[in-house]
């Protein structure tokens, strides 16, 4: 599935380039967000443990043919009441991404984005966890970072000239031993403004 997505935006790009380009100048403007989401289904993870909600920050920016972002998001997972012996652990993306936008209306946006980051583990306590039935094992330290991608669907809402109303659709998948799979819905508010003069050179 991820192939064919990165293949699109792709295409996107080569489409649009061109005239997007000119519509809307690199950097002109940033935005900044914050969502609350939750891990609503994933594989065997959520199995022994149960996501809390969580908190997403992020900066974007236009760049020609779409946006750059840059931004984090930290989930606490607490063991499961039949697994009254495993570590509750804290998760927390860092995160860069590229993304378009279709304009279905004047104030509503859609469109797909790709995030590349890593994710890093904090757990209450060093744990080996296994699943003789399934050869299954999983050895965690207290601290670990893996590398980690995300597939995203995004609809952006423009409630006024600096307000919008943000909701997204993530799938991500985080390169452990045994990959994690998650797929987080998130809603917030994005407050966009005019890019200062320095900032804008210095990203330049």
């Amino acid at each position: 599935m991820s192939k064919y997505l990165i293949a699109l935006l792709n295409l996107i790009v080569l489409v649009n380039a061109p005239k997007v380009s000119a519509q809307h100048q690199a950097f002109e403007t940033i935005s900044a967000g914050a969502f609350l989401g939750y891990a609503a289904t994933g594989n065997e993870l959520l199995d022994r443990w149960d996501s809390k909600p969580s908190l997403q920050l992020s900066l974007q920016t236009p760049f020609y043919a779409g946006h750059l972002e840059t931004g984090v998001r930290s989930t606490q997972f607490t063991n499961s009441p039949g697994f009254p012996g495993y570590s509750d652990f804290q998760s927390t993306f860092v995160y860069l991404g590229w993304g378009y936008d279709f304009a279905l209306t004047d104030k509503l946006r859609v469109g797909p984005l790709l995030r590349f980051g890593n994710t890093f583990f904090s757990y209450d306590e060093a744990k080996l966890y296994t699943r003789p039935d399934v050869n299954w094992i999983y050895n965690f330290d207290t601290n670990e970072s893996e590398f980690a991608y995300e597939l995203i669907f995004r609809s952006v809402y423009r409630l006024s000239d600096n307000f919008s109303a943000y909701a997204e659709f993530t799938n991500n998948r985080t390169l452990t031993y045994h990959p994690v799979r998650l797929n987080y819905l998130s809603a917030g508010i994005i407050y966009t403004f005019s890019s200062p003069g320095w900032l804008k050179k210095v990203l330049e």
